[in-house]
């Protein structure tokens, strides 16, 4: 009788990770990239709302994302993603979570007029 318990236990807490897993809300995710090489990717994270920007493209671009749960006031994301970079774009809700809508867009990043290439205020 003991070891059908021991068999037990093993079963169990697999089925109490799963459920763990169970516990994601829906991310509806619209984000404009203009024709860009980039890639947006969902990471599920406890409760928040984590994106990974991939820049594929060989100058720097900028993404700004707007994250919506219901009531709550829309929440703004800016980020910066160097070439052939990734960063990570995090939100988590104060409020209990029926749908999360992302909204955004991505764009090339001009290069600073007043700057040269490594990034040092040119001489006037």
């Amino acid at each position: 009788m003991k070891n059908s318990n021991k068999a037990r236990f093993p079963a169990l807490m697999l089925m109490l990770l799963a459920m763990s897993q169970v516990v994601a809300y829906p991310v509806d995710i619209d984000i404009d990239v203009e024709g860009l090489e980039v890639t947006i990717i969902r990471v599920d994270v406890d409760a928040a709302v984590v994106l990974q920007v991939h820049n594929y493209e060989t100058t720097e671009i900028r993404c700004d994302f707007e994250f919506r749960n219901g009531p709550e006031v829309a929440r703004q994301r800016k980020v910066s993603v160097d070439a052939s970079a990734e960063r990570t774009v995090r939100w988590t809700p104060s409020r209990s979570v029926v749908r999360v809508k992302v909204s955004g867009k991505c764009w090339r990043k001009e290069p600073d007029p007043d700057k040269d290439a490594e990034g040092k205020v040119a001489p006037t």
